[in-house]
């Protein structure tokens, strides 16, 4: 079996390389994956990982073989799930409460974006509680993560805002199209004027959400993909007095209840409801380009890898 293998011999420090086949523990089903993503995560861990790692989480193909007790979906399901690890294969052993089936109508491609960034988004305005009617402003909406927060949110009923630096790469308009109802110019909301502020850049921007909260309000902290710090007192509070921070970990989660959200998710993509956004998909083959893609910083939107036979 072929798989994607972290070696820093070469540039980018990942080889397709022939690896065992995996061995599927109880309750576990075996996958053969068509696509899987790269999600920022994995491109930090590649530079610091050991030889030998082998990345990805998010899965996206058919059942081969079902789990040996009988549970989750028999052989020829299509399926997407959220792996350990390792999911940058030919196949992988992925728990039946970590799986979801997929309508036949929904490409493998954008099946495979709703594990991390969609359960991440999902389970994170579900920890804020009610949006019906709350003004929501969205950090970093202009991402894979971003467009499924504006999604989710407009979807429970929030009006959503998002800051548009420059519209010439018709950015502002996909937002629109995505649910946000209010687009800010510039780089600075209005200060403390929205209800509930997700941030899904953190750094600096954490500083930006503080000032835009409203008193009592909650911030939703997601990113950390600015390098800047951010630098924060208890004075920078002042006008936003009872705000909150709550962040959020995609592994610290139930992980019983995985395979309900990834089906609500895949639910709401079937029905045209949720539309996931690539900027870029690949042969894994190609995984190089990829990655050379996202460390320019200029994607909007998911990156998938599609997982070929050589």
């Amino acid at each position: 079996m072929l798989a994607l293998v972290r070696d820093g011999r070469n540039d980018p420090p990942v080889t397709l390389q022939e690896v065992p086949e995996p061995q599927p523990k109880e309750g576990e089903a075996l996958v053969q994956v068509r696509a899987s993503t790269v999600n920022r995560g994995e491109l930090a861990l590649l530079a610091s990982r050991a030889d030998g790692w082998r990345p990805g989480q998010d899965v996206a193909g058919v059942v081969a073989t079902p789990a040996a007790d009988g549970n989750g979906p028999p052989a020829g399901t299509r399926v997407i799930g959220l792996a350990e690890a390792a999911a940058w294969s030919q196949r992988v052993a992925v728990p039946v409460e970590r799986l979801a089936v997929i309508d036949d109508a929904v490409p493998f491609e954008s099946a495979a974006t709703l594990g991390l960034a969609g359960l991440t988004a999902l389970r994170s305005l579900r920890e804020i509680g009610p949006l019906l009617g709350r003004s929501v402003l969205v950090l970093g909406a202009s991402g894979g993560l971003g467009h499924f927060v504006v999604q989710l949110a407009a979807l429970a009923g929030a009006n959503v805002s998002t800051l548009v630096r420059t519209d010439a790469t018709g950015a502002g308009s996909r937002l629109a199209d995505l649910g946000v109802r209010q687009l800010i110019a510039g780089e600075e909301p209005e200060t403390a004027a929205f209800e509930v502020v997700v941030d899904v850049v953190g750094g600096a921007s954490l500083e930006r959400a503080i000032r835009a909260v409203r008193p009592g309000g909650t911030i939703m902290l997601l990113g950390a993909t600015d390098p800047q710090p951010a630098r924060i007192t208890l004075l920078d509070f002042i006008g936003h007095e009872g705000a909150r921070i709550l962040t959020f970990f995609s592994y610290a989660g139930d992980d019983a209840a995985i395979g309900p959200d990834l089906d609500t998710l895949a639910q709401l993509v079937a029905q045209g409801r949720l539309h996931p956004t690539i900027s870029i998909a690949v042969d894994w083959k190609d995984v190089g380009r990829l990655l050379d893609a996202m460390r320019e910083g200029k994607l909007a939107g998911k990156t998938v890898l599609t997982v070929t036979s050589p």
